[in-house]
C-alpha cells in the first residue's frame, strides 16, 4: 500500500493508534482544537524495540487549518527526529517501508517521543492474514 494511504488510515485511527511510547507521562488527547498555542517541540527516536531505525518518515499532521503547515522529515541513523516551533496542535505518523506504520495523537507541548516500530513477519503481528471460507 503506498505511503499515503497507510497515513490516511493511521489519521483515521489516531486516537486508538499503536504508538508505543517510553514517556508514561505522555498523555495522548483526542481531537484537537483548532487554534494556535505557544510554540513546543517534539522530538525522539525510533526504534524496532532494540536498535535504532533510520530514514523513518515522520510527518506533522497540524489540524486542517487555512495555512496549516505539514513538516516532513527522515530519522537520522541514530533513530532520531525532531520538529521544533510548532504552533499548533499536532500529530505524528510514522511510516517506512517493510514496517507498520504508527501514530502519536495531536499535541501541544514539549515532549519526548520514544516510538517502536514492529516490522512485518516480525512474528508479533500475522501480515499473511487471509479471509478462510468456513
Amino acid at each position: 500500500m503506498a505511503a499515503g494511504k497507510w497515513a490516511a488510515l493511521i489519521v483515521a485511527g489516531l486516537v486508538a493508534s499503536a504508538c508505543t511510547a517510553d514517556n508514561g507521562q505522555l498523555p495522548l488527547v483526542g481531537t484537537p482544537a483548532l487554534n494556535s498555542v505557544a510554540p513546543f517541540s517534539l522530538h525522539g527516536v525510533v526504534t524496532d524495540g532494540v536498535n535504532p531505525i533510520s530514514d523513518v518518515r515522520v510527518e506533522t499532521v497540524p489540524p486542517s487549518l487555512p495555512g496549516a503547515t505539514v513538516r516532513t522529515m527522515l530519522t537520522g541513523v541514530d533513530g532520531g527526529f525532531g520538529f521544533f516551533g510548532l504552533a499548533e496542535p499536532t500529530a505524528l505518523i510514522f511510516a517506512k517501508e517493510g514496517y507498520f506504520p504508527t501514530g502519536l495523537s495531536a499535541v501541544s507541548t514539549d515532549r519526548v517521543v520514544n516510538v517502536t516500530l514492529q516490522q512485518f513477519g516480525s512474528g508479533d503481528f500475522d501480515d499473511n492474514v487471509a479471509a478462510r471460507p468456513r
